[in-house]
């Protein structure tokens, strides 16, 4: 009986220091996962630009479309969307968000993204995955003939999500880290 009560502490304390080696290597690697999801985040500010642009080619769209979806945890995380001409922030999974971008109705849509601020808050869920969070500024401009008909700037949240993913290579599983976006969230929408 003493012998499986030691075998069981002995197991705890090798799940503990494991555990506790497996949180200092993340530390040790914040910085590079935040250059991650910046970029990630910049990625998908280029492919919003590339779907609204009246003029892109339809396969570059479907494209952009996919390249976006692939930025994130799953398609089913959501982007929350706001006007000037509404009180209500309405909220959209990232494909059907994607896809009324490419269907809205003026002549010429511009959508920027400026001021890409660095992952902050970043912390242990209890699904075990890491979760930050990036703050940006969108610029949006809506185009009748040649003048702009709507403008506004919107200051939004994107969640940040580290997950490990596990690989086959070889035959042989390998566990790594990867940076997806989440639920894109309105803090504010104000005139230009």
């Amino acid at each position: 009986m003493s012998k499986h009560i030691y075998t069981i502490l002995l197991l705890l304390c090798c799940f503990s220091a494991f555990a506790q080696d497996e949180e200092y290597i993340e530390q040790e690697r914040v910085s590079e996962f935040e250059e991650i999801a910046l970029e990630k985040a910049r990625d998908l500010g280029t492919y919003i630009e590339i779907i609204s642009d009246k003029d892109s080619r339809p396969s570059d769209v479907s494209e952009a479309i996919e390249l976006a979806i692939g930025l994130f945890l799953d398609e089913y995380q959501r982007v929350q969307v706001s006007s000037l001409n509404r009180t209500e922030i309405q909220s959209f999974p990232i494909r059907e968000y994607l896809d009324r971008i490419r269907l809205l109705s003026y002549r010429k849509v511009e959508i920027e993204w400026f001021d890409v601020h660095q992952v902050s808050d970043i912390k242990l869920g209890t699904d075990g995955k890491y979760h930050g969070v990036i703050t940006v500024y969108q610029r949006f401009k809506g185009y009748g003939d040649d003048e702009i008909v709507y403008e506004d700037v919107t200051e939004k949240n994107i969640e940040v999500i580290l997950d490990k993913i596990s690989k086959n290579v070889g035959g042989t599983i390998v566990n790594n880290w990867d940076v997806f976006l989440g639920d894109l969230n309105v803090i504010e929408t104000r005139e230009k």
